[in-house]
């Protein structure tokens, strides 16, 4: 089945998945609050830049610096991450000796933050396809499966990530001084605790034990039955609740204060509540909205076929989401899709919903487009002209993967 695969009907979320989800969320959110609070983000910066295969080698230790943001962000909220490694990466660039506008170091920042934008987008169970799961669903009046989502996404943002190097490689990027990258001297933590340790292997233990439950659940004997009636909530249940009775180092692994104020968004969660409402009224049939829109675009992009309309729905997201707001951008995306789902058109929508959740979050261009793109501007030896006359490349990257690996995967999956 292709992108335009079986018609999709339009409704509101299920009251019963809504509040699965929800719970999810919170529970999630708890378990990265842990983290953060444990304070293990020196720590694992740390252990990235000074793995022994990297060192000597330029081009392994600018793959560690664009991929080790992506999996502190993995663990802990990419805007933490951000913060907390831009003004390292400032100190290493200033000490090997590049100055501002040099090529590489833009591009080292730009990597490194797709890394930590798509690093919430990796798994279904966990982050931002968790938090606007519901709001596709919404829209769309389906939502992806776990396994769905890891076959095509999963695969897509791992391959883009890693791959960035190669760009680099490629605009002939200079990486030879940062062979001399010494981490001694930025004075980061080379250790931590018992306690520290048993927050992470926890996380760890979440991570794993959602895996298992989302390919284990596909079989049909007894044990594939018991991990779908655990499931990825009861499982996350589990861990929350160990971690908040388990006691290491004469401390508790989790306390409900510190985790929720560390790790639960509420504006995003209220957010994404009101929105996923306005979704679904907007998508009913009483409003008119849907048959308003449809008369407008389904002539326009109705005759598409399934490579084009994602290629053209992609490269005008992509454009927009750099130039005005990703989170606008975002909304009336998703508003106009789910009004040609309501009109008829055979749209496959969990998969351009999660591309529609992933491209609006890569607005780095402007610093008015995102706080990442604020982020940038203000990074140490970034100038603004280098700024404007590189991010074009890197978002034409974007595209190309996009067209070469998601697209293909997509028509395969689903």
């Amino acid at each position: 089945m292709g992108l335009y695969g079986s018609s999709v009907s339009v409704a509101t979320c299920e009251k019963k998945n809504s509040h699965l989800s929800s719970l999810l969320i919170i529970v999630t959110g708890l378990i990265i609050g842990a983290l953060v609070d444990a304070e293990i983000d020196n720590y694992l910066i740390k252990k990235i830049m000074t793995m022994k295969w990297a060192q000597g080698k330029p081009w392994a230790l600018t793959f560690l610096l664009i991929f080790g943001p992506y999996v502190l962000a993995f663990f802990i909220t990419n805007v933490i991450v951000a913060m907390f490694l831009f003004p390292i990466y400032g100190r290493i660039f200033k000490a090997v000796g590049y100055e501002a506008g040099d090529r590489y170091v833009l591009h080292v920042y730009i990597g490194a933050l797709f890394s930590m934008v798509c690093a919430s987008f990796t798994f279904p169970f966990i982050k931002s396809p968790l938090i606007y799961g519901s709001l596709v669903e919404g829209y769309m009046g389906s939502l992806w499966t776990n396994v769905e989502y890891m076959l095509t996404v999963t695969p897509f943002i791992l391959c883009m990530c890693a791959g960035y190097v190669f760009l680099m490689r490629l605009l002939r990027c200079d990486a030879s001084k940062i062979i001399e990258l010494d981490m001694d001297v930025l004075g980061i933590q080379e250790t931590i605790s018992v306690h520290q340790k048993a927050v992470l292997y926890a996380m760890y233990a979440y991570i794993i034990g959602c895996l298992i439950i989302s390919f284990g659940g596909l079989g049909s004997n007894e044990f594939a039955e018991l991990l779908n009636l655990i499931g990825v909530y009861g499982w996350g249940i589990i861990i929350a609740v160990a971690m908040m009775t388990i006691k290491v180092g004469g401390k508790r692994l989790m306390t409900i204060k510190d985790a929720a104020n560390k790790g639960l968004n509420w504006d995003v969660i209220f957010l994404v509540a009101v929105s996923t409402t306005i979704a679904s009224a907007l998508t009913t049939g009483d409003t008119g909205v849907g048959e308003l829109m449809a008369l407008i675009l389904v002539p326009l992009l109705g005759e598409l076929s399934t490579y084009t309309f994602m290629i053209v729905l992609a490269t005008i997201l992509i454009l927009l989401v750099n130039f005005t707001n990703g989170v606008a951008i975002r909304m009336v995306s998703l508003t106009i899709c789910g009004a040609l789902v309501a009109a008829g058109m055979k749209l496959n929508g969990p998969a351009v919903g999660a591309m529609i959740l992933l491209i609006s979050n890569l607005a780095i261009l402007l610093p008015s487009s995102s706080l990442f793109g604020a982020f940038l501007h203000t990074a140490d030896l970034v100038t603004p002209e280098a700024i404007y006359r590189n991010v074009c490349i890197s978002l034409l990257y974007f595209i190309v993967c996009f067209v070469v690996i998601y697209v293909p995967l997509c028509i395969i999956v689903y």
